[in-house]
């Protein structure tokens, strides 16, 4: 299916890069291993655009507490997954990060980029 006009634009804007590891369902037991670790594919570099976030919360005594993160932004035909793992450019000491995936759709329905939280 060919991308909208709204999610060829979202692509565009995607000029970053990190790198995916496809989670394997077929591999080992349903995806794991004999430890019970996950089986991933090999790694695949993927346009995206990685934004930091900060939200505040309220809380009922008062507090204003604070989080912060980062969003990455993947195109609507990439074919990320929730199983799958990400590793963000210069983060690699940090390893690889177990995602899931968040679409995003126009007012038409139409699928118009995927967020994934860290």
């Amino acid at each position: 299916m060919p991308l909208t006009p709204l999610a060829a634009e979202i692509k565009a804007t995607l000029l970053q890069e990190c790198t995916v590891e496809p989670f394997d369902s077929s591999a080992g037991t349903s995806g794991y291993d004999e430890h019970g670790q996950e089986i991933y594919g090999a790694p695949r570099t993927a346009p995206c655009r990685i934004v930091p976030k900060q939200a505040r919360q309220l809380g009922k005594d008062g507090d204003l507490h604070g989080a912060w993160g980062t969003v990455v932004m993947f195109a609507a035909d990439d074919p990320i997954s929730d199983r799958d793992r990400i590793t963000l450019p210069g983060m690699e000491d940090r390893g690889p990060i177990v995602v899931q995936v968040a679409p995003y759709y126009d007012a038409e329905g139409q699928l118009t980029h995927k967020e994934v939280a860290i």
